[in-house]
């Protein structure tokens, strides 16, 4: 990166714990070009027993949380020169919900409460409340109680999401896409 590009959006911030660096890079792109280099590496994660993505930074709900920190941060920061900023944010916002319901419905098929996967969803992205897909969760959860049983279809559910996951990280790792 060109260091006069980082000295106009500012350095890494340090109050993002867990996505300081996502944060700086989406403000780097959010000025100026990016390009896709296909073939070579681009970056590299280091997994290490003291890395804080595999102690204190590890779980859905604080990559939820940070993930949302880092946008909001975004917008707030280099929003006013980005055309189209609070459609974007919006964007943002009800992806972090989309993805905050996908966890809440692996919690659902695995017998345990969806239930702060589904505020984060409504607090992400408030019209996530009334999707059907929030509806179906919170109501094969209740069930679940109710009888005390695994949800109806649960372990075609996980066999299914755990396809998705694969061919979305095979996909991702071959492409960086």
């Amino acid at each position: 990166m060109r260091s006069a590009l980082l000295h106009d959006v500012g350095p890494l911030d340090p109050e993002l714990s867990f996505t300081m660096d996502v944060e700086m890079w989406l403000r780097l792109a959010a000025v100026s070009d990016v390009a896709y280099v296909g073939g070579a590496d681009q970056a590299l994660h280091r997994e290490h027993a003291g890395s804080l993505s595999v102690n204190e930074g590890s779980g859905a709900l604080l990559d939820l949380r940070a993930r949302a920190d880092a946008y909001d941060r975004l917008f707030a920061n280099v929003g006013d020169r980005l055309p189209d900023a609070r459609d974007l944010h919006d964007r943002a916002r009800a992806a972090l919900a989309r993805d905050a319901l996908r966890y809440a419905a692996a919690a659902a098929d695995r017998g345990e409460s969806p239930a702060q996967y589904l505020d984060l969803a409504a607090e992400s992205w408030p019209k996530s409340a009334a999707w059907f897909a929030t509806a179906r969760i919170a109501g094969r959860a209740q069930r679940a109680a109710r009888t005390g049983r695994h949800p109806r279809g649960a372990a075609v559910r996980r066999v299914v999401r755990r396809a998705r996951t694969e061919l979305t990280y095979l996909r991702w790792a071959t492409s960086g896409l």
